[in-house]
């Protein structure tokens, strides 16, 4: 199904990823049915800062904290040796978060199988 297609409006969003050590709390409340994950740290608060960068003002949708990029960039080098994986990114500066990186990358496969109509 395309959303175009049927005049609905386009949705631009921005993704934020960010990495640190974070400490994880399990939070379980009897017989409601409550058991969910709290995490406590800046990853998660600077991924939702980013996120808001995101497709905004001429920058790309994936926002990449300076540490995210700097983990798994070298994984796509090694993985895409016949492209330029850094060429994909490019360098901002936050005053308040520092250095990120920005991208519009697609997986072409999943890309397809969306526009084909997500038909198995």
């Amino acid at each position: 199904m395309n959303l175009l297609k049927k005049h609905s409006p386009e949705i631009k969003i921005g993704i934020g990823m960010s990495t640190s050590r974070e400490l994880v709390i399990k939070a379980v409340r009897k017989d409601v049915g409550i058991n969910s994950k709290v995490w406590i740290g800046k990853a998660v608060a600077r991924a939702s800062k980013f996120s808001s960068f995101g497709n905004k003002n001429g920058i790309a949708p994936l926002i990449f904290s300076k540490s995210s990029y700097d983990q798994f960039i070298s994984f796509l080098e090694e993985k895409n040796r016949k492209s330029k994986p850094k060429e994909w990114f490019n360098k901002h500066y936050d005053e308040q978060l520092g250095t990120y990186y920005s991208a519009n990358i697609i997986k072409t496969e999943f890309n397809s199988w969306i526009l084909d109509g997500m038909k198995d």
